[in-house]
Order: structure tokens, then sequence, then C-alpha cells
């Protein structure tokens, strides 16, 4: 989330790779005036590593100066590098703050048994694997991390709206079975508020039982 904190009307224009001032429009990611409250803007995208993103920010009343903060949030440090030439002699103060009560941990626990739900995971070498589901819905449009804890190697399944046994190619968003590290499930995805999500969590071999925990990180419970 890119926030500014100013007493004067600001807006902010987000853009992919390079921003070209003649060309306004091209590589335009995102932009917003006052969805963030006393005239700010405030823009809440899906960033990916390894891309570079240009942030501009403009007084809304053209021609008004003054002092303004870029406020950017979210579940890991961002580089932050002011690269216009400003024409003051004042130096932009860049700072970080890591805010622990800014991340929300919603955990859910469960275990497999020999008496879970079977299915064939999309993709798996296993013919027969037991099979959780989780309904997943978010206050507000955001990057959430989803991640697995447990001894057991786990893989997880985010799929829209519904998920289909039978089908479990249809409406899958997102997989995983080790990015989170000790054989866990981990993956960050943009949600929208008012779908229902389905997480589906299985042991990566098939038939193994044992506990889990479900960890889901995010602005608000």
């Amino acid at each position: 989330m890119i926030t500014s904190d100013s007493f004067i009307d600001t807006y902010g224009y987000l853009y992919n790779h390079s921003f070209i001032s003649t060309s306004p429009f091209t590589n335009l990611l995102a932009y917003d005036d006052n969805s963030g409250g006393n005239e700010q803007f405030r823009l809440i995208v899906s960033l990916h590593p390894g891309l570079k993103y240009i942030l501009v920010t403009t007084p809304y009343h053209g021609s008004t100066t003054g002092s303004y903060t870029v406020v950017v949030s979210g579940l890991v440090e961002v580089n932050l590098v002011l690269t216009s030439n400003a024409s003051t002699t004042q130096m932009p103060s860049i700072t970080t703050e890591i805010i622990d009560l800014y991340v929300v941990n919603t955990t859910s626990s469960s275990a497999w048994t020999i008496n879970s739900q079977t299915y064939t995971p999309p993709g798996s070498s296993n013919s027969i694997s037991y099979y959780d589901t989780f309904e997943l819905t978010v206050p507000m449009a955001s990057s959430y991390m989803i991640t697995s804890d447990s001894l057991i190697d786990t893989y997880g399944y985010l799929y829209n709206c519904s998920f289909i046994p039978t089908s479990p190619f249809t409406n899958l968003l997102a997989f995983d079975n080790d990015f989170g590290g000790n054989e866990q499930f981990q993956f960050t995805v943009f949600l929208q508020p008012a779908l229902t999500y389905v997480l589906v969590t299985t042991p990566y071999n098939g038939t193994t039982t044992g506990s889990y925990t479900v960890v889901v990180s995010g602005l608000l419970r």
C-alpha cells in the first residue's frame, strides 16, 4: 500500500519499469487522488520482486508548493529512492519503520487422518491424497501471504470462488509446495473483498497423516 501524508491535496501515479513525462499514459499501472482520505492518494497494488516501479507525485492543484511524505507499507522492506532533480537545497528524508502491529496473522489448525477426504491433486503423481478445505474472505483489497507450518511436507492450492475435487484445475489461482522453506507451501496473492476463496491443503506424499497450521498474513483480520 502506497500513501501520501501532507497538508496539500496530492495525486500519485505508479508506473511499470519507466516513466515518460511526454507520454504519461505509457506504462501507467495505477493512479489515485483521494482514496487515502484528507485529500491524500492511496494505491493498493500487488508488486513483484526484481521489477522496478516509478512513483510520480504531484499536487492536485498544479503549481502548489509544500512538503509531503510517501509511505510504503508491506510485508517486507522495499527500496524507495527519490530520483527527480530537486531544485531545493533541502535533502529528502527517506526512512524505514518496522511496525509490528501492521501485519496481522490469522491461523487455523487441522490434521489429515485416515478419515480425511481424498482426491487427485492437480499435477501430482499421487492418485489419492488426503485434503482439507478452508474458505477465505478478506476485508480489503491487498496482498496476502498464505503459509503452512508443519512437520509434514505440505502442498497448498488456492481457488477462486469454488473448488471442484473432480476438476482440480478449474478456478485454480495459485499453488505451491516448498517456497516457505522446510517443505512448507507459501504464496503471496492479491485478494479482493466480497469474493470467497478456497484454500486446499494436502500432504505432498499423498496419504501421510498428521497435524498442520495455516497462517494468513495481511493488513487486517
